[in-house]
C-alpha cells in the first residue's frame, strides 16, 4: 500500500533547505530549482530583501488585511521555479500538488509532469499582475493539479524574470477509499496429470496470495489422490487459506495468486505412499466447467470470487469464465 501523506510549506519557519551544488533548495521530499537552471538567486525572503517588497499569502503573519509584507515567500530572479518530487524520500509520488503565485511580471504559466516526465498540461499564460504593490495580495493565484498516477514535477514561470510563490502543498491519496483484505475463501482448482505414466502419484498443492508481490496468506492440501491424465476427469481440489498477515490494500495495489506443487507429503513432511517422482501436474482454468478461483473480501466490499483467466497473459478478475475449452498450465517435473 502506498503511503498517504500531506505537506504544506508556507515558508514561515525559516530556510527551505541547504543550497545544493546545482543551485537548488530541497526539503521534505521536494527540490526547488530555477527554471531554467542558472546562477540566479533562489531562496526564502526576507532577507535579503526589505520587508516592504515581500508578497506572502495573506494572514501568514496572523492578520487578514490584504497585505503580505510581514510573511515569508519563495523568490527567484529567474523566470520560474521547478519543484521536483523525490519518490525515494516520499515513498510514492504525490497525487495532489499546488502552489500560490503571489508576485511576478506580465503573464504566468503553470505546468505539471507525470511519473515518466511527460507533461500533464499547462495553465496559462495568464495575466496576473494587477498592479498591487508592496505586498498586496489581491492578485494572488492558486495553481494545482491532481493525477492519480503520480506527479514528478511542477513548473511555474513568468514571462519576465522575477517570480514569487508561497504555500507549496503536496500530498498523496488513493483514488478511492482504502480497502483491506479481511477474509479469504478456499482456492478451488482443477488439476490433472501431464503424463499418464504418473497415475497413482499423490501430490501436494500449495496456494499463496500476494499483495504487491508480498505474501499475505497461504494454504496447502496434502496427498491429493485420484489425479488422471484425462482432462474430462480433472480433479477438483480445495485449498483453505491461513491467517492474513497484512491486508492493507489501496487503489492501484495488485492482488495475485501463486500455485506450487510437489510429490505428496504427510503433515510431518514424510512422503505419501506412491511414486516418488512425476513428470508434473497440470492446472485447468478459465472455462465454465473449470472455473479455478479463490474468494477474497476487500472491505468495504463483500466477499467475491476472483477467477483465473488467460488472454495470452494470466490474470485475475471477478468475472466468471464464459469459454467452453479450458486453458491449462503445466508444472515442472517433480
Amino acid at each position: 500500500m502506498a503511503t498517504n501523506y500531506f505537506y504544506l510549506n508556507n515558508f514561515e519557519d525559516g530556510p527551505f533547505g541547504a543550497l545544493g551544488a546545482d543551485g537548488s533548495l530541497s526539503t521534505l521530499g521536494v527540490k526547488a530549482v530555477n527554471a531554467p537552471p542558472g546562477p540566479e538567486f533562489i531562496g526564502i525572503i526576507p532577507p535579503p530583501f526589505p520587508t516592504f517588497l515581500i508578497d506572502s499569502v495573506d494572514e501568514d503573519d496572523g492578520v487578514l488585511d490584504g497585505q503580505g509584507n510581514n510573511g515569508h515567500s519563495l523568490f527567484t530572479d529567474a523566470v520560474g521555479i521547478d519543484f521536483i518530487f523525490d519518490v525515494a524520500q516520499l515513498g510514492a509520488l504525490p497525487t495532489h500538488v499546488g502552489i500560490v503565485w503571489t508576485d511576478g511580471a506580465v503573464t504566468t504559466t503553470f505546468e505539471a509532469f507525470d511519473a515518466s516526465g511527460a507533461s500533464l498540461g499547462k495553465i496559462g499564460p495568464v495575466s496576473l499582475n494587477d498592479g498591487s504593490a508592496n505586498g498586496g495580495t489581491g492578485e494572488d493565484r492558486f495553481f494545482g493539479v491532481i493525477h492519480e498516477g503520480g506527479i514528478s514535477k511542477i513548473r511555474i514561470t513568468d514571462s519576465l524574470s522575477g517570480i514569487e510563490v508561497d504555500h507549496l502543498q503536496y500530498g498523496r491519496a488513493s483514488g478511492g477509499p482504502d480497502e483491506e483484505l479481511t477474509a479469504l475463501a478456499p482456492a478451488i482448482l482443477w488439476v490433472g496429470l501431464k503424463n499418464s505414466d504418473d497415475q497413482g502419484t499423490r501430490f501436494d498443492l500449495r496456494a499463496e496470495v500476494y499483495i504487491n508481490g508480498t505474501i499475505v496468506s497461504d494454504g496447502i492440501t496434502r496427498c491429493i489422490t485420484g489425479v488422471t491424465r484425462n482432462p474430462n476427469k480433472a480433479k477438483e481440489v480445495g485449498i483453505p487459506f491461513g491467517a492474513i498477515s497484512d491486508g492493507a490494500f489501496a487503489s492501484g495495489d495488485e492482488l495475485s495468486l501463486t500455485l506450487l506443487t510437489r510429490i505428496g507429503t504427510n503433515p510431518d513432511d514424510t512422503k505419501c505412499p506412491g511414486h516418488s517422482n512425476a513428470v508434473g501436474l497440470r492446472l485447468y482454468y478459465d472455462a465454465i466447467s473449470r472455473p479455478s478461483r479463490f474468494g477474497a473480501e476487500l472491505t468495504p466490499n463483500p466477499l467475491e470470487d476472483f477467477f483465473l483467466h488467460s488472454d495470452g497473459t494470466d490474470f485475475l478478475d471477478n468475472i466468471a469464465p464464459t469459454g467452453t475449452t479450458a486453458t491449462f498450465k503445466d508444472s515442472s517435473s517433480h
